[in-house]
């Protein structure tokens, strides 16, 4: 939340993608998505709300991120 405060208030001009160490829940991803971001990575897994937003909206979601892996939902061309 703040950092999508931050990117409202113009304190960051863009953002590619977020990271978040909590769930990617509907209410995050739908966040996300209103502001324009494009890709939101967390530790843990998505809400099953949060990964029909994210399809919607054509939010790529990458979930159970971890230093050798990672799980891709929605449009996995985005991540490299």
């Amino acid at each position: 939340d703040k950092i999508i405060g931050a990117i409202l208030l113009g304190r960051f001009t863009s953002a590619g993608a977020i990271y978040t160490t909590g769930r990617l829940t509907s209410d995050m991803v739908l966040k996300c998505a209103r502001i324009g971001i494009p890709v939101v990575m967390s530790r843990t897994s998505p809400s099953s709300l949060g990964l029909a937003i994210a399809r919607r909206a054509g939010v790529t979601l990458a979930a159970y991120a971890r230093p050798d892996r990672v799980n891709i939902f929605n449009a996995p061309e985005r991540i490299v």
